[in-house]
């Protein structure tokens, strides 16, 4: 019996019998004999046919998949989706979750690199793919710097350069906010407002972000302030004390996710009764705290990342494949935040914009 091949006839009743693209035998069958052939395939169970033409799993290439953070974070979440659509049914994917948020000191980080590394290896993997700083750092820079298996990284932010990227065996998408687009934007609403506060958590990626701000508010000539908070009373004091300060006009909240013990509903309320500055945020999930986004698109890392590492198990180098930066955005406006600040040119945004409403996915 023939396993895994296809059957075609040809007009004068030939039986055509190949296998992965290779002809096995010809031969003619009467009349007779095709009753027979169909009465037999009848019979067979459907399963065995529909099995030889569905890619089975373990068919695959393996594609071995480190991600920085947790299932659940937004994030992380959408970065995910747009690699598995990408891959799906092109590469077997097998995951593994740093959970680094969860993470403070460099030993932990340095231990749960280890795993993901070890993992890699014991995956068996043609290529392998990384997501966000953590698991470039400790995973890929530390583990597989120039080494023969293939890494795709995406969501590293700003620049690899930090980490020596790229290296032979890599390539990749970094994640560049649209701070600056987003900042111009408001600039040309309120032209005599431009001192900005940032206001952040502390973490890895929160300081690559913080010195991102820094070297962007001096290149712009404007005045700036940056709150670096980890628990949840310091984030309100430092909130409270940015909207009475008569120095800031604008308010860059871009993350609170590694607030262990952030009260969501209670913020909310707060910021919603002291909504005193135009806020200001480039991620989907900070728009129930701020009025405008300009937002990334976290498929689009996962798409390229997926069809890069597609490419590569094509025959392509990594490093034959360019090292791009996100260029997806989308406009956001939170309805109830923005109505304060309401002008004829800030209507001009908010009608181009998405209009955001409590957990809503984009």
């Amino acid at each position: 019996m023939l396993s895994n091949a296809t059957l075609t006839f040809s007009k004068n009743g030939d039986l055509n019998t190949t296998r992965q693209g290779i002809e096995i035998t010809k031969f003619h069958l009467p009349t007779s004999g095709l009753a027979v052939l169909a009465l037999i395939m009848l019979c067979l169970p459907w399963k065995t046919f529909a099995d030889q033409q569905a890619p089975k799993t373990y068919d695959l290439p393996i594609c071995a998949y480190v991600a920085s953070y947790h299932p659940g974070y937004e994030w992380q979440d959408r970065i995910t989706q747009g690699l598995q659509q990408s891959l799906d049914g092109k590469c077997h994917l097998k995951t593994f979750y740093m959970n680094s948020k969860s993470l403070k000191a460099r030993r932990e980080l340095m231990a749960v690199g280890e795993q993901a590394a070890n993992f890699i290896k014991q995956s068996q993997a043609k290529v392998a793919i990384v997501s966000d700083d953590n698991a470039v750092r400790y995973v890929l820079q530390k583990h597989f710097k120039d080494d023969a298996l293939p890494f795709v990284y995406c969501g590293v932010n700003h620049s690899g350069k930090r980490y020596g990227l790229p290296y032979k065996n890599t390539t990749g998408m970094v994640e560049k906010n649209p701070l600056e687009q987003l900042l111009r934007l408001i600039f040309t609403i309120q032209p005599a407002k431009t001192r900005t506060a940032m206001l952040t958590t502390q973490s890895n990626s929160a300081n690559i972000n913080v010195n991102a701000f820094i070297e962007l508010a001096r290149s712009l000539g404007i005045d700036y302030s940056v709150y670096q908070v980890s628990t949840q009373k310091q984030w309100q004091d430092a909130y409270l004390d940015i909207q009475y300060n008569p120095n800031i006009d604008i308010l860059l909240f871009t993350n609170y996710q590694p607030i262990k013990d952030w009260d969501a509903r209670a913020n909310v309320e707060l910021i919603e009764n002291n909504n005193n500055i135009l806020s200001l945020t480039m991620q989907h999930f900070m728009m129930d705290f701020n009025a405008i986004g300009m937002i990334k698109i976290p498929e689009e890392q996962g798409h390229w990342a997926g069809e890069a590492a597609m490419e590569i198990l094509h025959g392509s180098r990594p490093d034959q494949i360019a090292v791009v930066p996100n260029e997806q955005f989308q406009l956001w406006v939170n309805p109830k935040l923005i109505r304060p600040y309401r002008t004829a040119k800030m209507d001009g945004i908010i009608n181009q914009a998405i209009v955001f409403s409590p957990n809503e996915t984009p």
